[in-house]
């Protein structure tokens, strides 16, 4: 008797080291399933109970206004706030904040002060653009992780649901807001998404596209041959003062773990490399890194922490990050830094950037006004 329990517990042993080492051996694809798992709604889709859209004519349905105190006012040392004095407006579409689920939503509530409070410490990335720019950024139905995931096709819903609230802030952003100043548009993440999305539907081949300074659909995947059936009339930038034209980028580590998600594994990506902002190819060396902003450094940039090369398949490839800063702040490495496998930097990406980003959007706004002011004063009038 006693045997059998000694040999059961002993089999019970074995089978939690087992699964330990199984875990172990795929840390990745069990921490990114398990913030999926987390993230979807146990029910699916129903157009008829999702939450009420945003009024954009209130200013509590827009995370960022220049006429108003918030994060996107935010300077590090050495910078002004633009905003006031800012001849071109950027429209800007936050990343993904909702992740806590409402009520088994699949898009965020508007009520959703929780997720409303992410959104807002989400501005400070945004402040990217307040040296060039007024910056208008709308709240939304946004959905969660688990909706680029999912394969039912209640994600793709839930996605397009959360476009058409963005497609509705940039109406009202244009009628209310533009009166028809020069703009940016730009994204991160699902915000990236939505920004591609808008390019196809509303820009691109309008005389809108003849406004749009630059658009900077950030970090999220989009191969050139897609975005060329999409976008036909809008470049691909391939130098830093080019106007018209859109910049992304998806920053990797060189042991990139694949094979979360085909999302994550695409080749021929676009890649404009944001030390050059060039597509060519050519390696770009910590030097050219004019600042990165971490979690730890809010109020301050660090030059020289990330060097830059996009790749073959369209990834921009980090040879490494020179800062331990990341590292001061609980799980950031595990799971900021490694969110959509290990070292996929999808979720530091802005801030890696930051001090780039900030001077090429100025650059391009002053080659866009610098051009169109010339070409008004060869206009007869």
């Amino acid at each position: 008797m006693l045997k059998s329990i000694l040999r059961f517990f002993g089999f019970l042993v074995v089978l939690f080291l087992a699964a330990g080492l199984l875990v172990w051996l795929n840390f990745d694809w069990v921490r990114f399933n398990a913030i999926v798992w987390m993230s979807t709604p146990g029910e699916p889709f129903d157009a008829a109970h999702s939450p009420p859209p945003f009024d954009y004519a209130k200013d509590e349905a827009w995370a960022a206004l220049p006429t108003r105190s918030d994060f996107a006012d935010d300077v590090v040392e050495g910078e002004i706030d633009g905003q006031p004095n800012a001849a071109v407006d950027v429209f800007l579409v936050h990343g993904t904040t909702y992740g806590r689920l409402s009520n088994g939503s699949w898009n965020q509530p508007p009520n959703d002060q929780q997720t409303n409070s992410f959104t807002d410490l989400a501005m400070h990335g945004a402040s990217v653009f307040n040296a060039c720019c007024k910056i208008y950024a709308p709240r939304f139905r946004q959905t969660s992780l688990g909706a680029f995931a999912d394969r039912t096709g209640s994600g793709a819903k839930a996605i397009d649901l959360a476009y058409a609230d963005v497609e509705a802030a940039f109406d009202y952003f244009l009628e209310h807001y533009n009166g028809g100043r020069p703009f940016i548009v730009a994204g991160a993440s699902q915000g990236g998404r939505h920004i591609f999305r808008l390019l196809k539907s509303r820009i691109n081949g309008t005389e809108l596209a003849k406004r749009m300074v630059a658009a900077y659909p950030l970090i999220f995947w989009m191969t050139k041959e897609q975005f060329a059936k999409d976008s036909p009339d809008i470049p691909i930038c391939s130098n830093p003062t080019q106007t018209g034209c859109v910049i992304t980028f998806n920053p990797v580590g060189p042991n990139l773990k694949t094979g979360l998600h085909p999302l994550f594994d695409q080749t021929g990506l676009i890649c404009v490399n944001p030390l050059t902002w060039k597509t060519d190819g050519a390696y770009a060396g910590f030097d050219l890194n004019l600042g990165t902003r971490t979690f730890k450094t809010p109020n301050k940039l660090l030059p020289g922490i990330a060097d830059a090369q996009c790749d073959k398949n369209g990834r921009l490839l980090i040879s490494e990050i020179r800062t331990d800063m990341y590292d001061s702040v609980p799980l950031s490495r595990s799971l900021f830094m490694g969110l959509f496998g290990r070292e996929n930097y999808h979720s530091i990406a802005g801030g890696l950037f930051y001090g780039n980003i900030r001077r090429n959007a100025k650059d391009r706004v002053d080659a866009y006004l610098a051009a169109h002011q010339t070409v008004e004063s060869v206009v007869p009038h």
